[in-house]
């Protein structure tokens, strides 16, 4: 199946469905690993209790970002890499 645009809702709803049921569930996935806060929400509101972890991609550098994500329901961040020990320590 060819990857959908972001601008196809119907086909990104139907690739969720197909990535969630089929592909992550036979690999034995136990969470996504996201970085775009419409793929958390919209997987939070089709399948009440999917883990989501935080890629680095999404930059979550401070305290203000990470409340963000928290409340959009992501259980794990990934801190980026390019953090000081102290700026992590901090966080």
């Amino acid at each position: 199946m060819p990857e959908p645009t972001s601008t196809d809702a119907a086909a990104v709803s139907r690739r969720l469905d197909t990535v969630l049921r089929a592909e992550a569930q036979a690999a034995g996935c136990d969470a996504f690993i996201a970085a775009d806060p419409g793929f958390v929400i919209e997987a939070k509101k089709r399948w009440p209790g999917v883990r989501i972890h935080l890629s680095t991609l999404a930059d979550a550098a401070n305290h203000g970002a990470a409340a963000f994500w928290k409340r959009l329901g992501v259980e794990r961040i990934t801190l980026p890499r390019h953090l000081t020990l102290a700026a992590t320590e901090a966080l």
